[in-house]
């Protein structure tokens, strides 16, 4: 008969809800010999078996079965673990000749149940990386096309990068916008030349806030009127009356 430290892992299963599925419960135990006469008086040959009928029959375990669903393992596994630990803590199973300690336990899934939370996972993953993947692309079109939205500004990006393909790009830029502003210079040209024979309502502010625009990319500056003084220093003054000489000019003051 050996004496030295053995570790038995008990095995039963908690019938489920679902006829389909039941919890795999895995109770560790570490055994040891101390008296060899009183174990072989107890007539004990299987250890393993009789551990994994005492897990089996445990109060806390049959209490358990039939209430829950295979979804609801967490609920199980807190159960077992706070009931089952703290029975076999305070009261480990007795055995003749024998020193018994409780180590711990594991309700094992269903394997139908670990296969679609695998698949879950995965497909959450894989949902989150190609969002990832779509985020960077649509952020770094958009800096592209910042670094393009006018001729300077992908010129300044071709010299900062000394890429050729930027470059390219900035020419192609200042082609389209010396196209377009030799186009517009046409139409303003047959505009003048037309609008002696027809007049037409334009409003010429509005024009020239757009040509300008147009030719130099930003909004043209907003004008303020500039106000009126008189010489005499004062803005206003009665419509009938005389002027009003500035304070500076009046006698006493």
């Amino acid at each position: 008969m050996s004496v030295r430290y053995r570790r038995i892992v008990s095995t039963t299963w908690v019938p489920t809800t679902d006829p389909a599925d039941d919890f795999l419960i895995r109770a560790v135990f570490g055994c040891t010999v101390v008296q060899p006469e009183a174990v072989a008086c107890s007539g004990l040959t299987d250890l393993q078996g009789d551990l994994d009928i005492r897990l089996r029959l445990d109060e806390h375990l049959m209490g358990l079965q039939h209430r829950f669903s295979t979804e609801q393992i967490a609920d199980v596994r807190a159960a077992v673990t706070h009931d089952l630990a703290n029975a076999y803590q305070q009261r480990p199973p007795t055995v003749d000749g024998m020193n018994i300690r409780f180590e711990g336990v594991h309700v094992c899934p269903p394997r139908a149940l670990r296969e679609q939370h695998a698949e879950l996972r995965d497909m959450v993953w894989s949902w989150h990386t190609e969002a990832l993947r779509e985020e960077i692309e649509t952020r770094r079109v958009d800096h592209v096309a910042g670094l393009l939205s006018t001729p300077e500004r992908a010129e300044a990006a071709a010299i900062a990068r000394e890429e050729r393909v930027a470059k390219d790009a900035a020419d192609r830029a200042f082609q389209e916008r010396e196209i377009r502003t030799q186009q517009l210079i046409d139409h303003v040209t047959e505009w003048m030349k037309t609008d002696s024979v027809k007049r037409a309502p334009v409003d010429r502010r509005y024009f020239a806030d757009a040509l300008f625009e147009q030719l130099t990319g930003k909004p043209a500056p907003v004008v303020v009127a500039p106000v009126t003084v008189p010489r005499n220093g004062s803005s206003e003054r009665p419509k009938d009356g005389p002027r009003i000489p500035p304070p500076g000019l009046v006698d006493g003051i």
